[in-house]
């Protein structure tokens, strides 16, 4: 999905997500026991757990981004460019017939 979305905002002509993504650390167990370690914590409890989220229609895809964080991304854009960037983004979705986003997390404890 990132990927869609990134070149959704590269073809609206604006280029607002820079390359450093801290959440990107954080993506598996392995990563987030490491963090913890480093941060002097005891053993910590990690837990990855796959999800999905469906998509009645492509078009929640828009709803969601406007649910999250990306609603500032998608205000900074203007209104032109955010109008291209949603059909750019949707219009993907639907021309591969996405159906689901995934949506998988971590979780993690531990104590200091």
């Amino acid at each position: 999905m990132s990927a869609t979305r990134r070149s959704g905002i590269f073809r609206g002509g604006i280029y607002l997500v820079g390359a450093f993504r801290p959440w990107t650390r954080l993506t598996d167990p392995a990563a987030l026991t490491r963090l913890f370690h480093d941060g002097g914590a005891a053993t910590p409890t990690v837990e990855a757990e796959d999800g999905t989220h469906p998509l009645a229609d492509p078009d929640d895809w828009w709803k969601i981004v406007l649910g999250t964080g990306y609603r500032a991304t998608v205000e900074r854009l203007g209104a032109a460019a955010a109008r291209r960037v949603r059909a750019a983004s949707v219009g993907h979705l639907r021309s591969h017939g996405v159906a689901e986003l995934r949506t998988n997390v971590v979780y993690a404890r531990a104590r200091r």
